[in-house]
């Protein structure tokens, strides 16, 4: 279903909403304008976009959606594409190397998506250095899981938590 744009398009990723919005303050918030971030599954990359209009130079991504990152240097051309790869999160998180990026962050389903079978957490554990900034839907996941215990599991610290309003309720976790 994500490989393609035919149950989800692209055009709906472009804009930023009120919950993109507070995900994006946190990380203004916590994380450097010259810290390298990564987005994980940036889909189009309006985060991207965003942040490098902020001033963040060392923003990268990856999304298993290629007809999104064709799209992306049309529809969002200050971004850095060569930052930016396709694919899924299990096949490139794998490749990325030990300590790459200061701090790792998601928009929900990206991460709510991934098999358990898969220590999402391990391997961020292993790939970031500072923390993550985590914006998850808990509710009606694919695979339901305790991420609180997970990343704290890991070595990750949970440093803040706050619930986020809208159609569907988000928690919004920092983890150090």
């Amino acid at each position: 279903v994500w490989h393609g744009d035919v149950v989800h398009k692209v055009e709906y990723y472009m804009e930023l909403d009120s919950v993109a919005s507070v995900l994006l303050e946190q990380i203004k918030k916590y994380c450097d304008k010259d810290e390298f971030i990564l987005d994980i599954c940036c889909n189009v990359g309006r985060h991207l976009n965003y942040l490098s209009n902020e001033g963040y130079a060392n923003v990268c991504g990856f999304d298993v959606m290629k007809p999104a990152i064709e799209a992306m240097p049309v529809v969002f051309p200050k971004i850095n594409t060569k930052n930016v790869l396709l694919g899924n999160a299990v096949d490139v998180i794998r490749n990325y190397g030990d300590n790459n990026f200061d701090w790792a962050y998601t928009h929900s389903a990206t991460i709510e998506l991934i098999h358990p079978s898969f220590k999402l957490h391990d391997e961020l554990n292993r790939v970031v250095r500072k923390g993550l900034v985590l914006l998850i839907n808990e509710n009606g996941q694919g695979y339901v899981r305790d991420y609180e215990r997970l990343y704290n599991s890991s070595g990750f610290i949970t440093a803040k938590k706050m619930l986020v309003k809208s159609s569907k309720d988000y928690n919004f976790t920092l983890y150090v």
